[in-house]
């Protein structure tokens, strides 16, 4: 179904869903190709209104969807099911399939830009904020911020999620600080690829390509990752399993699911600040490299701050140096992860830590 109103906008309520799960599906794209969300099996918990906005023609999404209309639609529905008996999920008697209602609309009140804005951070999605889970696709705003994969007072991160979070680099470098993983093995996983093309599943039109990185399991990272350009983050999970550390309330490294901290860097700015071998104690408090600020230093006079720091290995001329065994421009991994150049003219080569 391609939706589009004079409005403009078009809001869609799915007041009830009853499917087998993950076979088949409801999903809501917007009128660009991003997935906005998706609806499988029977979770009962309220589910958020999808806004979509008819802002600009998108010719390869109508060819995806079979849209002969030339007119920019605000949002498509897609309704996907395998070959099995629809019913076999449970009693004969039992309802399945979907319900939704679409309305016209205009665009987003005032109210709700903080959802745009504060929601991801908060784990709380939809055009209104209240579906406690991620959904679809994010294009995360302002100049730092966050989001997460469900709100900290949630136990279990989604089943069957399949979330995307977008970055833009605008000029710069993007930096990622993963400060929540705690992922059900071999089946949950977080990739991150580059560039601002949706990959496979999270686009009608999508670009398939290999991720630059996957996370999975409960390993934090020992530091963040610095990316050249725009940044594409997905979380994906299957239909079970989805607390594997617990309560969800204890401290960050036993919460379960994703949160991530970004920023941008300007692109001359270091990887890591190095030790020029002044301690703080030497100069006071108020001291910074050896140089007091009554004098009239600021930090500005060294340079851009340090877009990050390193984990396992030291900062050298603003790079890091990993010790044998990490990986990473940040020395965050510790075992081998994609390709790695090694410019010394010897040295040891080892797997992991």
């Amino acid at each position: 179904w391609a939706l589009r109103s004079a409005a403009g906008c078009v809001e869609l309520d799915v007041p009830f869903l009853d499917s087998e799960a993950p076979a088949d599906r409801l999903e809501i794209f917007s009128g660009a190709g991003d997935l906005l969300a998706t609806y499988a099996g029977r979770d009962a918990r309220k589910r958020s209104a999808i806004r979509g906005c008819a802002n600009v023609a998108a010719p390869d999404v109508a060819v995806a969807f079979g849209d002969g209309d030339a007119r920019p639609a605000a949002l498509y529905v897609l309704w996907t099911t395998d070959s099995h008996e629809a019913r076999a999920l449970g009693s004969v008697l039992d309802p399945v399939g979907f319900r939704a209602t679409a309305t016209a609309a205009a665009a987003a009140p005032p109210m709700k830009t903080w959802c745009a804005t504060m929601g991801a951070k908060m784990g709380l999605y939809g055009s209104d904020c209240k579906t406690r889970h991620c959904l679809g696709v994010v294009d995360v705003v302002g100049e730092a911020g966050g989001f997460r994969s469900q709100p900290v007072d949630e136990a279990a991160y989604p089943p069957y999620a399949r979330c995307g979070w977008r970055i833009a680099a605008l000029g710069r470098r993007v930096v990622l600080e993963v400060r929540v993983l705690g992922l059900e093995e071999v089946y949950d996983v977080v990739r991150i690829y580059a560039g601002a093309a949706a990959p496979p599943g999270l686009g009608a039109v999508a670009t398939d390509r290999a991720p630059l990185y996957e996370l999975r399991g409960s390993t934090p990272l020992a530091a963040p990752l610095i990316f050249e350009g725009d940044v594409f983050v997905t979380f994906e999970t299957d239909g079970v399993g989805n607390a594997p550390r617990g309560d969800g309330n204890g401290p960050r490294w036993r919460r379960t699911g994703l949160e991530i901290a970004w920023k941008r860097a300007p692109m001359d700015a270091p990887t890591c600040e190095s030790d020029d071998g002044i301690s703080p104690e030497d100069d006071g408090p108020e001291k910074t490299k050896g140089r007091k600020k009554e004098d009239g230093y600021s930090r500005e006079d060294d340079g851009p701050e340090p877009a990050a720091r390193c984990g396992h290995g030291t900062c050298v001329d603003g790079a890091c140096v990993c010790a044998p065994g990490a990986y990473g421009e940040t020395c965050a991994f510790d075992a081998c992860r994609g390709a790695a150049s090694i410019a010394a003219p010897a040295g040891l080569v080892v797997s992991n830590l």
